[in-house]
């Protein structure tokens, strides 16, 4: 008689139909996590832009206690060494740090034209520009200081009746926006042809420029105009735009301020403090809010 023998096999691979559930699982899971992380990484972002400009704003209260209550001008400071300097770097010796090497917190990673874009060269030097012109890079910066806050023999406590708390001084711009460059060691509203003449030649808002907005006069920007309205002062702009939210570099417009996150825009208000004003907020009361003594009435709240 023939003994037949069976032995238990186990079986070690997946059938067609449990892998299929795997994959369904896993691409589930992904699913949901991709939103908590992407959710994140914004608020990552978001932070650093805003540590970027508290610590500005901080820089500019230290600036007035020590220069008697005077605000630095988008028009130019005085240096005892350099002699008429930038806003921004009147603003370096309160951020502890170096002009030949400005913090980065004045470009945000959160900023889709400097992202996108590749490396970036100095601009071009005047003729008679030093060696150290020359070698300086990456001076573009994401921050925008409001003019009409930030003008010539402005004063911290005395030319901001408007409010310290209601009065936007500084927006996020694209460092990169259109064919301009935000460049925060500019002062002056003139600007150098390319080589190999370097002649000296007006600005407009798609060129080389100072880091700042609302600067009607300088760049034509879209800038306050105030009008009487019918329960006192009101400003709206001199377009009817406020601010872009993350707009695509090439759409980018100059004359306003672009936000680099999504469905608002940070900005810091001259008392200190930073706020996210989100999208669709009322032209009158944006613009009211730039100004810094028109005497309008109006909450962002």
């Amino acid at each position: 008689m023939k003994m037949e023998f069976r032995t238990n096999r186990r079986r070690t691979a997946l059938s067609l139909i449990e892998l299929l559930v795997v994959i369904a699982i896993l691409a589930l899971l992904i699913g949901l996590l991709l939103p908590a992380i992407q959710m994140v990484r914004l608020q990552a972002l978001k932070a650093s832009a805003k540590n970027g400009i508290k610590q500005t704003l901080l820089a500019t209260h230290h600036y007035a206690s020590v220069q008697n209550d005077r605000l630095p001008s988008v028009d130019g400071n005085p240096d005892p060494n350099l002699g008429n300097v930038s806003l921004f770097s009147a603003l370096l010796p309160y951020l502890e740090a170096q002009r030949r090497h400005p913090p980065s917190l004045m470009r945000f990673k959160s900023d889709p034209s400097l992202n996108a874009s590749p490396p970036i060269s100095p601009p071009p030097p005047p003729p008679s520009g030093t060696l150290e012109d020359m070698e300086l890079q990456r001076t573009v910066t994401s921050l925008a200081f409001s003019s009409p806050v930030y003008a010539k023999g402005s004063r911290l406590s005395a030319s901001i009746p408007d409010g310290t708390s209601s009065t936007i001084a500084i927006t996020e711009h694209y460092a990169l926006c259109g064919e301009a460059r935000f460049d925060w060691r500019q002062i002056h509203t003139t600007c150098y042809e390319l080589s190999p003449t370097f002649k000296m030649v007006p600005c407009s808002s798609s060129q080389l420029r100072r880091a700042t907005f609302a600067d009607g006069k300088a760049f034509h920007d879209v800038a306050p105009v105030t009008v009487t309205g019918p329960n006192g002062p009101l400003s709206i702009g001199s377009l009817p735009l406020t601010f872009q939210v993350r707009p695509l570099t090439q759409h980018c417009d100059p004359r306003i301020p672009q936000s680099s996150l999504p469905c608002g825009i940070l900005c810091g208000f001259v008392d200190g403090s930073v706020r996210f004003i989100r999208e669709g907020i009322n032209e009158s009361v944006f613009w009211s809010s730039v100004t810094p003594d028109k005497g309008e009435s109006v909450s962002l709240d």
